[in-house]
C-alpha cells in the first residue's frame, strides 16, 4: 500500500513541476497611493484566487425594539488566470472588486441609532494578452478618483 501512495504522489508531484508555472503580480491604486497589491507563481490556466478583506460591524437595522448587527466587507477580492498562449504570451483573464468605507453616519431609530455606512469602490473584469514579462494598466476615473489596477504576469 505504501508502495501505491508513493507511486502516486511521485507522479503527481512531477506533473505539477513539469507544468509551466506563471509569475503574476497585481497592483490596486486610488489616486496614486496603493490600496492592494498581490504576487503569485501558479500553474497555467490555474484560477488563482486573492481575498484581501476586514470585516466591519455595524448596526444595521432596529427590529422589535432590538438591534441587528450586520457585516460591512471591505477590501479587495479578485481572481487571475493565466493561460500561455502558442506565441509564448500570456492571456489573462481577471476579476477585481474593491469596497472603501468613506464614512459611517448615524441616525436616530427611536430610542437607538442605527448606521449607515457609505462606500465607494471599483469593479473590473477584462481577458487580455500580455507579452511575456509585461504588464498592463486599467485606469477609471469616475467623481474625481482616479483607480489603476496593474497586471503583469512572466513564465518561470
Amino acid at each position: 500500500m505504501k508502495a501505491i501512495l508513493f507511486a502516486v504522489v511521485t507522479t503527481l508531484t512531477a506533473s505539477v513541476s513539469a507544468a509551466d508555472l506563471i509569475y503574476v503580480n497585481t497592483e490596486l491604486a486610488r489616486n496614486g497611493e496603493t490600496v492592494d497589491n498581490f504576487v503569485a507563481v501558479t500553474a497555467n490556466g490555474f484560477t488563482q484566487p486573492h481575498r484581501n478583506v476586514q470585516l466591519i460591524k455595524y448596526r444595521k437595522s432596529v427590529a422589535n425594539g432590538k438591534v441587528e448587527i450586520a457585516d460591512l466587507e471591505v477590501g479587495t477580492t479578485a481572481s487571475i488566470t493565466p493561460v500561455i498562449t502558442s506565441g509564448g504570451s500570456i492571456r489573462l483573464r481577471f476579476d477585481v472588486s474593491y469596497v472603501r468605507l468613506m464614512k459611517m453616519d448615524t441616525a436616530k431609530v427611536g430610542n437607538t441609532y442605527i448606521d449607515l455606512p457609505r462606500t465607494e469602490g471599483f469593479k473590473f473584469s477584462s481577458t487580455d494578452v500580455v507579452p511575456n514579462g509585461e504588464r498592463r494598466e486599467y485606469r477609471s476615473s469616475q467623481d474625481g478618483v482616479e483607480y489603476i489596477y496593474t497586471v503583469a504576469a512572466t513564465k518561470r
